[in-house]
C-alpha cells in the first residue's frame, strides 16, 4: 500500500476528516486531499508528526513495512497481560502499564545470564518489587519537591500537546 493510500486509510480509522487532520498538522485543509490523491508529499518533520497521530511506525505510514507497530519485549508482555486482565473483567491503565514495564525491567537487569529456579525468580521479582517502590516514590518526590525539573518536565509536555492539538 502507498503512502496516499496508509494515509487515508489511518485518517477514516481515526474517524478525522481531512479538514480536522489538517489542523491538527495546522495545515490548510487542501493539504490532506493532496495527499491522499498522491499530488503532493509531506516533509519528513511532518510524517513523523502523523505517525504519532495515528500511532504507528513510520515504514508502516509510508507503505514500507506492513508492521503497523514494532513490537518490543515490553509492549509484548503488556499485551498479554492486557488479554488476561480483559477476560477477568480488568482493563490496564497507563499507570498500570508504566508499572508493568518498570517492574519487568527492574526485574530483568538483576537477572544474570545462568539458568535460575523457580524460587531464585521469584526471589528477584520480589526485590524488583520492592525496589521500584522506593524508586518510583523518590523520583515522584523529587518530581513534585524539584521544581527545575517539574518545570522542564511540564513545559516539554505542554509543548508537545501544543504541537498535536492546537
Amino acid at each position: 500500500m502507498e503512502f496516499k493510500d496508509r494515509l487515508k486509510h489511518l485518517r477514516k480509522e481515526k474517524n478525522l476528516t481531512q479538514i480536522e487532520l489538517a489542523s491538527l498538522l495546522h495545515y490548510g485543509y487542501t493539504a490532506i486531499a493532496n495527499y491522499e490523491n498522491g499530488r503532493n508529499q509531506p516533509r519528513i518533520s511532518d510524517l513523523v508528526r502523523l505517525a504519532n497521530i495515528f500511532g504507528v511506525s513510520l515504514d508502516y505510514l509510508v507503505g514500507v513495512s506492513d508492521v503497523k507497530h514494532y513490537m518490543t519485549q515490553d509492549t509484548i508482555l503488556q499485551e498479554n497481560i492486557a488479554k488476561q486482565t480483559h477476560e477477568k473483567g480488568m482493563e490496564l491503565t497507563l499507570m498500570d502499564k508504566l508499572i508493568i514495564c518498570f517492574l519487568y525491567n527492574t526485574s530483568k537487569n538483576s537477572l544474570n545470564a545462568k539458568r535460575l529456579n523457580q524460587d531464585q525468580i521469584k526471589k528477584i521479582l520480589l526485590n524488583a518489587e520492592q525496589e521500584c517502590y522506593i524508586e518510583f516514590s523518590k523520583r515522584f518526590y523529587t518530581f513534585l519537591k524539584d521544581s527545575s525539573f517539574r518545570k522542564i518536565v511540564l513545559t516539554q509536555i505542554q509543548n508537545e500537546l501544543k504541537q498535536y492539538y492546537l
